[in-house]
């Protein structure tokens, strides 16, 4: 279940109340002040800057999401929280995961990379872990890829699901509704649950260079999560 907040965004918190079987009712405002200052927290984290005091934390979206063998003390549903942070000359779209205790007392966070993207925290990582060593080759000479060295801008998805054929069309055959072909490496795609693979374009700064990343996902029929890290970003049909 998934509830659209941008257009009640404008009240005076800048956030309107959860999930009332999330977040008890005598919690709410504890945890938007908790959930303003963690968005704050991690803006300024991502992008290797101070926190902005007078920043304003506002409404996109939030999703319950199950939590999958959760520590004893966690709950076994939390939220998926997008909220915009305003301030400083800086809006970016920061995506927290929401961890709450079991006991009431409070919260944990979990933030993923900014911007707007299908995947979550753990695959994120595991993107990196491959993207790593490709990024330090192409760094500047004596940049190490590690620290606040590293800037990760806001995520876009590039080609969304459905739009993309892992089979070149034939001369003449209409596209359907994709409208962008990929050519795969081997192994072959006959794995790949096609109409569902989609490329976001992750925007990386690594000492003041601008490097564009793509990352083609592809689900597959036993239902795990490939994917392909692409420099550049783009295959064009």
């Amino acid at each position: 279940m998934m509830w659209f907040l941008g257009a009640l965004a404008a009240v005076a918190s800048g956030l309107i109340d959860r999930p009332a079987d999330v977040i008890p009712a005598d919690r709410q405002t504890a945890y938007k002040a908790w959930l303003t200052a963690e968005a704050i927290k991690w803006e300024a984290e991502f992008a290797r800057v101070a926190p902005c005091p007078q920043a304003r934390v506002s409404d996109i979206e939030t999703e319950i999401v199950p939590l999958t063998s959760p520590p004893p003390d966690m709950a076994e549903r939390g939220l998926k929280e997008g909220v915009r942070v305003e301030g400083c000359g800086r809006s970016t779209r920061q995506n927290i995961l929401v961890f709450p205790k079991k006991d009431g007392s409070g919260w944990v966070s979990g933030p993923g990379y900014p911007g707007v993207t299908l995947t979550y925290n753990a695959i994120q990582t595991n993107v990196m872990k491959i993207a790593g060593p490709m990024l330090a080759r192409l760094a500047p000479p004596g940049c190490a890829v590690s620290g606040d060295k590293l800037v990760v801008g806001e995520l876009s998805i590039a080609m969304p699901p459905g739009s993309i054929r892992f089979d070149k069309p034939r001369e003449g055959e209409p596209p359907g509704g994709a409208r962008f072909y990929i050519a795969l490496p081997a192994p072959n795609t006959s794995g790949v649950v096609a109409e569902r693979a989609w490329q976001e374009k992750w925007p990386m700064t690594i000492c003041g260079k601008a490097i564009d990343m793509g990352v083609l996902f592809l689900p597959m029929k036993d239902g795990t999560l490939q994917f392909l890290v692409q420099f550049p970003t783009y295959t064009r049909p």
